[in-house]
């Protein structure tokens, strides 16, 4: 079976009682509805969206809860704990989704990118090299890889996105919404623009969406259109008040500021 018969951890060892935030869960309450693992993993990503991290982790463990074995609700979790840096932490789920999902190809892969963040770039591509032995056809598998070579700074990780894109299912927006949110964390605002303009254009009534997409066409001084895609994010969900913000700053920031904005963005 090889090396990755028994996926190694980062540390070497296992992590054992380390709480990972989010994993305690409140009992559901005798009068709250049942719902499956899809439906708890499509609020989890949903607040992942609008960096609810730790609600998102809450719906995401639920969902292991009522599927053991779902694994966009592991793939959920351990993305949100790298995006809030938690890799320790990040690295204990990945453990206990090869548990359950021994030698997945996009658990491996996501083993890969927790080792790539922890500037063990080799290990991770390692991983990612063994994931598409196994599956070329999960877009993740290609997303991750992405992430991988981008973060050890060699080529072809634009070319992993993209195939990414090409193999994922038609209706699948997510894909290239994290694909955007990745680019955006990297400050490749016209890659990220790209990709969140196309999640945003298939899933057209999603406020995350366009608050992405208004954001980062802000950082590429692209003010009228940022601005309308803003607004739209704010009629589409009211609460979301971090648009609303934007917005009234756009419309009172005189065209200087604008500029140094352009030309010294913080």
């Amino acid at each position: 079976m090889g090396r990755f018969s028994k996926l190694e951890t980062s540390t070497g060892e296992a992590q054992q009682g380390t709480e990972v935030p989010g994993s305690q869960l409140p009992s559901a309450s005798a009068n709250e509805p049942e719902y499956d693992a899809n439906y708890y993993c499509s609020l989890g990503f949903s607040q992942f969206l609008r960096a609810k991290y730790d609600k998102a982790l809450q719906l995401f463990s639920r969902a292991t809860q009522k599927e053991p074995a779902h694994v966009d609700a592991w793939t959920g979790e351990i993305l949100t704990l790298i995006a809030q840096r938690h890799y320790r932490e990040a690295n204990v789920w990945v453990s206990r989704a090869i548990e359950v999902l021994p030698e997945n190809p996009r658990i491996v892969s996501l083993q890969g990118l927790v080792f790539a963040h922890q500037g063990l770039c080799d290990r991770g591509l390692q991983c990612s090299d063994y994931a598409m032995t196994k599956s070329a056809s999960d877009p993740y598998v290609w997303f991750i890889r992405g992430q991988i070579l981008s973060l050890a700074e060699k080529p072809h990780a634009e070319f992993c996105m993209g195939k990414a894109l090409e193999v994922r299912r038609a209706d699948d927006w997510l894909i290239p919404a994290l694909i955007g949110l990745f680019y955006a964390e990297q400050k490749l605002y016209p890659r990220a623009e790209h990709y969140l303009l196309i999640a945003a254009k298939e899933n057209t009534v999603n406020a995350a969406l366009w608050f992405h997409l208004g954001k980062v066409q802000m950082r590429l001084s692209k003010w009228e259109t940022a601005r309308q895609n803003l607004e739209m994010a704010a009629r589409l969900e009211p609460e979301l008040r971090e648009a609303t913000q934007l917005v009234d700053t756009m419309k009172h920031s005189s065209w200087f500021a604008r500029l140094l904005a352009r030309f010294f963005p913080r």
